[in-house]
Order: C-alpha cells, then structure tokens, then sequence
C-alpha cells in the first residue's frame, strides 16, 4: 500500500511539474492605440480631470468571441489617450463617461502588431469655461453646445502651487487647506450665466498661503457629476 501510495504521488508530482513547464501557446500583446479627443468648435484639448475624466471602450471584433469584455483606457487630463499592451485584431472604439458629447459613431480601428494604431475624436464638452485672474479675483465666461442636455450644479475655483488642479487636487504649501470655493447654481437656470462675463473674488488669508505666483482654475459641475474646467491660469497675488 505505501509503494502504491508512493508512486501515485510521484505521478502527481510529475504531471504538475510538466504542466506547468509547457510554454504559453499566446504571443504577449504588442499592439497598441493612441489619440485625443478635441473640443469639435474650437479644436482644442479637453480640459478634464485624469482619472475619472471620462475613457475609451473598445471591443474587440472576433467570430471565436461573439460577447467580448470591454477594453477601458482613461483619459489623460488634455484629452489625450495611449495603450501598447494590446492584441492585434479589430476593434470598435468610441469615447464615453466624461463631463462631453460624442455624436459620432463607433470607429472601427485595425491594430496591426508591434505598432500603434492613432484614431483622434471630436466631442463637445457640456461647457468650455474661460477663465483670467487678477490678484485673487477670477473672472471667467461659461459659454455651452446647442445640444448639451445637462444642467449647471456649482462652479468652482481653486488654488494651487502645482499645474496639477481639479475638485480633488488643490491645497496649500502644507497640504492641509483645500483651497477651492464653491459656488451653488443648481436653483439658477443656465441661460442666466452661460455668456456672461462674471467674477468671484476669494479672500487670499483664507488660503493659509504667502503673497506670490500661484496656479489658477474655474470649474463645472455638471447634473452627471463630472466636470469641465478652464485652461490651468499663472497669476501672481500682490
């Protein structure tokens, strides 16, 4: 009984070991995608946060898998979008889950291997916010598409001493003051704010920072919780 149960564990052993030593039957993935998605009026980037500024979907179009599992790469904070670990083949590629509007279709892209495919979108953003600052006064314009469908929540402003601003990144030398300023517009009616040229004026103690060259930014908050921002602004508080 020992030598039996002796040899069918060295059989167990053996098929483990010359499973597991098999080479992979699958090439690792050198295809890739990049691009950028641009506001369709102006031609600029977008002005987004990253992450959570919205993604790329792709599908991948095989007979052998007719229900493919999505393909997700986020946005960078101008828009723009890049992967190189990806397999060849055919794939449907469309933007979505972003403060924007693709009226588009879903794009078609070959990815050949050991190359990167380039595919650019054009979108609207549910607002393009511009912005300018004066000492610690922001004035700003807050302009929308014809076919935006979304409803203005709150505008913001923030204060930084890095580039790097949105609703979860502005603060103080120390780290500890969260300098951004809400404004609540939910009860106004956009077509009361949309082209008007406005200002909001901050206290600069409340920063908690010294007098100097800081980073500047407005923001929207849209019904869907995203957001569209200006342009990063360089200002120097006197």
């Amino acid at each position: 009984m020992k030598i039996i149960k002796a040899l069918l564990t060295i059989s167990f052993i053996y098929f483990l070991l010359t499973g597991c030593s098999k080479a992979d039957n699958y090439a690792a993935p050198d295809s890739g995608i990049s691009g950028k998605l641009m506001d369709g009026k102006t031609g600029n980037p977008l002005e987004i946060r990253a992450p959570g500024g919205g993604i790329i979907r792709m599908l991948q179009q095989d007979t052998r898998y007719p229900n493919p599992g999505p393909i997700d790469i986020p946005l960078m904070a101008d828009g723009q979008f890049y992967s190189s670990r990806l397999f060849a083949g055919t794939y449907k590629v469309f933007p979505r889950d972003g403060a924007f509007l693709y009226s588009g279709d879903t794009v078609t892209v070959q990815l050949s291997p050991g190359s990167i495919a380039s595919q650019n979108f054009e979108v609207d953003p549910f607002y393009r916010v511009t912005a300018s600052v004066t000492d610690s006064t922001f004035s700003y314009n807050i302009t929308a598409p014809a076919s935006n469908t979304a409803k203005m929540q709150e505008i913001i402003f923030l204060v930084g001493k890095s580039p790097v601003l949105n609703e979860s990144v502005s603060s103080n030398t120390s780290g500890y003051y969260i300098n951004l300023w809400k404004n609540d517009v939910s009860g106004t009616p956009d077509n009361t704010i949309l082209g008007m040229d406005r200002t909001y004026t901050i206290s600069w103690a409340a920063t908690h920072l010294p007098k100097g060259t800081y980073y500047f930014r407005v923001g929207v908050r849209t019904s869907q919780a995203w957001y569209n921002y200006s342009p990063v602004i360089t200002a120097t508080v006197h």
